[in-house]
């Protein structure tokens, strides 16, 4: 089935069908035309490709439901999947719901709703989530993800787990592609041997390098440590603490 719907006269918001092993049309009104898709239905708009088990167009609205094994490939980088979609073909927004997978490179993000900017490249969750990096696992209540940038930005109840680390925030920034957590909030992090309290800088999880600002504290067994600027470098086991440092070894 070959059939193209325009929500407008850019020629990039317009909605082509690539495949449907069947195609009808059902008037609803004298406006509203929908084209129905079913069996491995298929439509792509510019470079993203919209694909499930059924597809609704309405011609009126733009609007594109698709129901069962929904897959968005958006420009053949990022990938989407869920048991249903709304997608604006105007404003190029997806709504989707229930097993939702969001992967881009080696960031996979799970929920059960979320909104997928597709022009802009930005994904939002605001009833609970997860998002796994290698070997680091992030929750929160709220999320919203950069693909162009590979930033996440995690709100209420966040809570980092790797290997090595825990954290705990009411917020957190964090770089898929680096691997760079970086605090915006008070922050608690763990290890086998320490704890930091924080509020600013950051924490490379791939090579163990760290910078904390200002009202930073640590703790690893019997020293405490604080300061205006503090360095970490986990390989060298080395920390560096400039202006109004303090090291206190209660051994």
């Amino acid at each position: 089935a070959n059939s193209q719907i325009a929500s407008t006269g850019d020629s990039t918001k317009k909605i082509e069908i690539i495949n449907a092993q069947s195609l009808r049309q059902i008037a609803i009104d004298d406006t509203t035309l929908l084209e129905t898709l079913s069996g491995n239905a298929v439509c792509r708009q510019g470079g993203t490709t919209l694909s499930g088990d059924s597809i609704v167009l309405n011609k009126r609205t733009g609007t594109v439901e698709v129901f069962g094994n929904v897959h968005i490939n958006d420009a053949d980088t990022v990938n989407t999947y869920s048991s249903y979609m709304l997608y604006n073909s105007i404003s190029q927004i997806a709504q989707l719901k229930n097993n939702i997978r969001f992967l881009d490179g080696n960031m996979q993000l799970t929920t059960n709703e979320l909104q997928y900017d597709v022009q802009q490249g930005i994904a939002t969750y605001k009833n609970g989530g997860k998002v796994i990096n290698n070997n680091t696992t992030l929750t929160s209540k709220d999320a919203v993800f950069y693909s162009n940038t590979k930033d996440a930005f995690f709100y209420e109840n966040v809570k980092l787990n790797s290997p090595n680390y825990s954290m705990k925030a009411d917020s957190l920034r964090y770089n898929t592609y680096y691997r760079n957590a970086y605090f915006i909030a008070p922050t608690e992090i763990k290890t086998k041997t320490s704890k930091v309290r924080t509020s600013s800088g950051n924490y490379n999880l791939e090579n163990g390098k760290a910078n904390f600002g200002n009202n930073t504290e640590i703790k690893d067994q019997s020293v405490y440590l604080t300061g205006n600027k503090i360095a970490v470098d986990e390989k060298s086991n080395s920390i560096l603490i400039e202006e109004n440092g303090l090291l206190v070894d209660s051994s």
